[in-house]
């Protein structure tokens, strides 16, 4: 799944299912009713996104105001948001349909296809999923949140964010001695995990990330029933370590955030 409108994913793997046929049409059984992985959910749109007029009965199919998928970026561009009606809410507000999600109101934005269905198919994946990993997300798309609302239960899952952060930035363990910080507390929020629980390798860490950037290591939760680890030293380093990564992706780690190996239980 991916909040950002680039196609840096699609590039590196091509041919993953997105949705639409090869004509760019979207049906919702090609996510809903797949069987085969990988998939890729855009769920805010995607610069392949494009809405050219194929109305093409009287059944609506097709239609000036559906999202259609464009491969070539180099091909002409149909947009003209502007020109086209306005998604009009009984609450009162109006907002311009678009092939893309963006700026407030986006929880009305995103009841147009494909979007509804992407949103449907990221609840079906939060509930069977054993690991959840975030890269570069910061949290603060509430409609997105609330996907991993029931997220804690008694299959313990892991939780991973990989996260670039300044060096002088608060970890989760130190967020008392220097106030709020917005990513860390949302995450600690969600996922349900107590900040005097977080430490690195069994002993509680610096306030700041720069000890852990340097170690390249990951603050961790010691509790076994919250499992969450958090990377501040940002992707490509996390790219240059994907074993540390891995470990913190298997179930049931020990307090000391080693994985658990060659046990029955």
């Amino acid at each position: 799944m991916t909040l950002n409108y680039d196609d840096i994913v699609y590039r590196a793997m091509p041919g993953l299912e997105t949705g639409f046929d090869s004509a760019g049409r979207f049906f919702d059984e090609r996510v809903t009713q797949r069987r085969t992985w990988p998939c890729i959910l855009h769920l805010h749109g995607s610069v392949h996104f494009d809405m050219r007029d194929d109305y093409t009965d009287f059944m609506g199919f097709g239609g000036f105001h559906d999202v259609h998928w464009q491969g070539d970026l180099s091909q002409q561009f149909n947009q003209n948001a502007s020109g086209r009606s306005s998604l009009q809410t009984v609450e009162g507000p109006d907002f311009p349909t678009s092939s893309i999600v963006a700026g407030y109101g986006k929880t009305t934005q995103l009841l147009r296809r494909p979007f509804r269905t992407y949103f449907g198919e990221l609840d079906r994946l939060v509930a069977q999923c054993d690991a959840v990993m975030f890269l570069g997300y910061g949290f603060s798309d509430f409609h997105f949140n609330l996907a991993f609302e029931k997220f804690r239960d008694s299959r313990r899952r892991p939780v991973v964010v990989i996260d670039l952060a300044p060096d002088t930035a608060m970890n989760a363990y130190g967020i008392e001695w220097a106030g709020e910080h917005k990513t860390v507390t949302t995450v600690l929020g969600l996922f349900r995990t107590n900040k005097s629980m977080m430490s690195s390798l069994g002993y509680h860490i610096p306030k700041t990330v720069a000890g852990l950037k340097d170690a390249l290591e990951f603050e961790i939760s010691d509790d076994p029933n919250t499992p969450l680890a958090i990377w501040y030293n940002g992707i490509l380093p996390a790219c240059d370590n994907v074993e540390k990564v891995l470990a913190r992706l298997r179930p049931n780690p020990n307090p000391q955030g080693q994985p658990i190996r060659g046990s029955g239980a």
